[in-house]
């Protein structure tokens, strides 16, 4: 069947246009978006207000102790500086070579038949004097006694380490007091 209309306004029905028929059916999304859009702006929004609280809360803690930080900084780097000026100071005062421990070692490791005669000590250079004496009753060489004192010495700790050189400059045999003796003479160097 057809479609019957009936006018009962006797002014002619404008027919709707296309616009409005596109602004009313879709008008409904629109708010919908529109509402969508505010409520996650809203989120976002308190979200970076509680984020930001936090921040002023922080940075008020922050800059309660931010004083106490640079009074801090500032003792490191005093300490830092003392640090720097207390080496420089044990580099000149320190001498380079303690004799008390030198000569420590050199009698720690003494066997009991090596007499020294002299040390003589000049720019880090050490030069040691004596005699090897051999008992009859010794089966051991002169030597052997000497190799045995000069191994005890770079077996030390300070001296071996401040003397990396060891040598026999000078070995003669010789009579002491009717016994028979080697004289030397060690060297010994950085």
């Amino acid at each position: 069947m057809g479609k019957i209309t009936i006018n009962l306004n006797p002014q002619k029905e404008a027919a709707p246009s296309d616009v409005i028929k596109s602004i009313t059916s879709y008008t409904p999304f629109v708010i919908i978006g529109a509402l969508v859009v505010l409520l996650i702006s809203s989120i976002l929004l308190f979200v970076s207000f509680g984020k930001n609280q936090a921040f002023n809360s922080l940075n008020q803690k922050w800059s309660h102790w931010e004083n106490k930080a640079s009074i801090i900084n500032q003792v490191k780097t005093n300490i830092a500086s003392l640090d720097t000026e207390r080496l420089n100071i044990e580099e000149v005062v320190t001498p380079e070579y303690e004799m008390s421990p030198i000569l420590g070692d050199i009698f720690a490791s003494l066997p009991n038949n090596i007499w020294f005669e002299s040390f003589k000590f000049q720019d880090g250079f050490l030069s040691l004097r004596g005699y090897v004496v051999k008992w009859p009753e010794d089966p051991e060489d002169h030597l052997a006694y000497l190799d045995t004192f000069i191994h005890s010495l770079r077996n030390t700790k300070y001296f071996s380490k401040k003397f990396k050189k060891l040598n026999i400059k000078e070995s003669q045999k010789a009579t002491y007091n009717n016994v028979e003796v080697l004289r030397f003479i060690i060297e010994c160097k950085s």
